[in-house]
């Protein structure tokens, strides 16, 4: 137990999250606030689902920050939450549930901003027609609606928790005893097949779908001869914009999930790296809404007029007085 260091232990994920706070909270509200109060006319069509970018990035931060604090024992499926939820008493299957919902919405609000892009410029009958309205609302309904339920397979699935705890001892037996042997700690599922098929599930269904999007505004562009160079130019470059911030927030998530991926495969242990990725998936929506202020030119003049007028009402001029 002596070798189990500060950076193995959960006080070094809780502190983490607690220091993520401070800087998330202003950084989202800040977004917020240049997504809903600075966004120009010509961006009307795709204010809500930067919003909801925004929004389901934010939501993810904070589930992960206050809420869960999830200490997880990778490459055996189970942990410990240190969060608001856990001294609520709220059971530990609908945290792991949250936790995967909040996941996937995440990656719907992604899906979303491509439906966004092709609706309003390939289907011609988008604006136009009460049926597309309705049918496009129960696509994206039903999208969201397996992003809530796809995990629950998994967490449906009550193992035994004392076999299952003796299990992860066998796997990680690094792990000190008192931290295995809390009653709070949970075993998801000891044998994974469940939870790989859920998680296989909803990430084919995320990327096939986004692949169709991009592919097609990318056919689009190429083809397209009924609008000018000029607004063509525009709409690509915004759909540049778009794809470069959603590239670089999915890249954010990548990394853990290689990691996750080559843990389980090769049955490797490590608790420092299993608190870093915890901590890097926690900035997800943080990366997200700074991309998004610095890419997105209106959002970034906001920034930059703020701080000029900060810096000019500083100099005061010096009278002098002899």
């Amino acid at each position: 137990m002596s070798s189990f260091s500060f950076y193995e232990s959960p006080d070094f994920l809780i502190y983490g999250s607690h220091a993520l706070i401070a800087i998330e909270l202003p950084a989202h509200t800040l977004g917020a606030y240049c997504v809903l109060m600075k966004t120009p006319t010509k961006m009307k069509s795709v204010k809500m689902c930067l919003f909801s970018l925004l929004f389901f990035g934010a939501f993810l931060d904070f589930t992960l920050t206050i809420l869960l604090i999830p200490y997880l024992t990778i490459p055996a499926p189970g942990g410990i939450a240190f969060g608001l939820f856990q001294k609520l008493g709220v059971s530990n299957a609908v945290q792991t549930w949250f936790g995967a919902a909040s996941l996937g919405l995440t990656a719907c609000s992604v899906l979303l901003c491509f439906e966004n892009r092709y609706s309003s410029l390939i289907v011609k009958c988008y604006s136009k027609t009460t049926a597309w309205h309705i049918k496009r609302y129960i696509y994206l309904g039903l999208n969201f609606l397996f992003a809530l339920i796809f995990f629950v397979p998994a967490v449906y699935e009550k193992p035994d928790q004392v076999s299952a705890k003796l299990y992860i001892k066998q796997i990680v037996p690094h792990i000190p005893d008192y931290i295995i042997d809390d009653p709070t700690f949970y075993v998801i599922d000891p044998n994974t097949k469940t939870t790989m098929i859920c998680v296989s599930a909803m990430m084919i269904c995320q990327f096939s779908q986004d692949a169709f999007f991009v592919f097609s505004m990318l056919y689009y562009f190429l083809t397209t001869t009924s609008i000018s160079r000029q607004t063509r130019q525009l709409q690509k470059m915004f759909f540049l914009s778009l794809c470069i911030q959603v590239s670089i927030a999915v890249g954010i998530l990548l990394i853990p999930m290689f990691y996750i991926i080559y843990s389980m495969l090769n049955s490797y242990h490590n608790q420092v790296a299993n608190n870093i990725i915890t901590l890097v998936v926690s900035i997800h929506g943080l990366i997200s809404t700074v991309v998004m202020i610095a890419i997105h030119k209106p959002y970034r003049n906001v920034i930059i007029r703020s701080a000029t007028s900060n810096k000019n009402q500083s100099i005061v001029p010096v009278l002098r007085t002899f």
